[in-house]
């Protein structure tokens, strides 16, 4: 059975293309359905790739039929907000009581085990992506309304922090754990691993 990660990425990267194609070929209609569906089948509770592709099939359709003049541009102006906030929702999920702090999952799933010394570190990593994308979210929400940024800035800005984030606290961690790996690319084998594993 494929993990919940690897059975959305098959049907949601192709969707991502798609909806860029179609936007840059003017049929905003159907990109815009195509990125509603992109966003059915990220958080349908199912690890089947036929399920996955049954709800965004019947979720395109429906946007299609249910389409009305200014609704594509809503859309691609909203979807920065959505991702941001179920990305947010994704690490912030895992930090409550008697959860496994979405960081400390990728650690063990690297590792085999959590060092003691690390486990605050995870808690405290994950929290702070939460943070990120709920920041980055509130940014989004803030654009759509004509406040700060406009949504492409937003974007833009999302697109320079977000790699500086990433790479930056492998710096820390090399610094704070130098026997643990803290490469990016130990970091994304970690994520797959942990997706495989459930």
């Amino acid at each position: 059975m494929a993990s919940p990660l690897i059975a959305r990425l098959w049907l949601t990267v192709p969707l991502a293309g798609a909806g860029i194609a179609l936007r840059v070929a003017g049929q905003v209609h159907w990109a815009a359905a195509a990125e509603i569906a992109l966003v059915s089948a990220a958080i349908f509770p199912s690890r089947r790739l036929p399920v996955l592709a049954a709800v965004a099939a019947v979720t395109a359709g429906l946007a299609l039929a249910l389409m009305r003049p200014g609704a594509p541009e809503l859309v691609f102006s909203a979807l920065p907000l959505v991702a941001d906030l179920l990305l947010g929702l994704h690490f912030g999920a895992t930090l409550g009581p008697g959860r496994e702090a979405l960081i400390h999952r990728y650690i063990r799933a690297e590792q085999g085990r959590v060092p003691p010394e690390c486990i605050r570190y995870a808690w405290r990593l994950t929290a702070l992506w939460t943070l990120a994308f709920v920041g980055f979210g509130l940014v989004q929400a803030l654009a759509l309304v004509g406040i700060g940024l406009t949504p492409l800035q937003g974007l833009w800005l999302q697109a320079a922090l977000m790699p500086a984030l990433f790479l930056g606290e492998h710096l820390v961690r090399a610094r704070l754990f130098p026997a643990l790996p803290a490469s990016p690319v130990s970091t994304i084998r970690s994520i797959l691993r942990a997706s495989h594993a459930g």
